[in-house]
């Protein structure tokens, strides 16, 4: 009878790496201020030497954008809409000047 080789212990599996929910976000965030920041570089005409500015002037706008589209946020509580405002701070008069006693205004 022919003995049977042992088979080699099978080699675990590396898990798959997961993206975070965020990172599409991320990813896509990205990829509109590079866009963004395309059309401002074209907009000046071509001009090489002002990409930061350029990237920063597209992660604002796209920002902004972002802010401008999202959903409203909830709204508060009824008990909250139904506290009194804060009083208004009251301006404290300054004090009265303090004097030596001997002393006037003609001296």
């Amino acid at each position: 009878m022919k003995q049977e080789a042992p088979t080699a212990a099978a080699k675990p599996k590396k898990p798959k790496a997961v993206k975070p929910a965020t990172a599409g976000l991320a990813e896509g965030h990205e990829e509109a201020v590079r866009h963004v920041a395309y059309l401002l570089y074209e907009e000046r005409g071509c001009v090489d030497g002002y990409e930061v500015e350029d990237w920063l002037r597209a992660e604002a706008l796209v920002s902004q954008q972002a802010v401008a589209s999202a959903p409203p946020a909830k709204k508060a509580p009824k008990t909250a809409a139904r506290q009194a405002p804060p009083a208004p701070a009251v301006a404290k008069r300054p004090a009265a000047v303090k004097r030596s006693p001997g002393k006037t205004r003609s001296e």
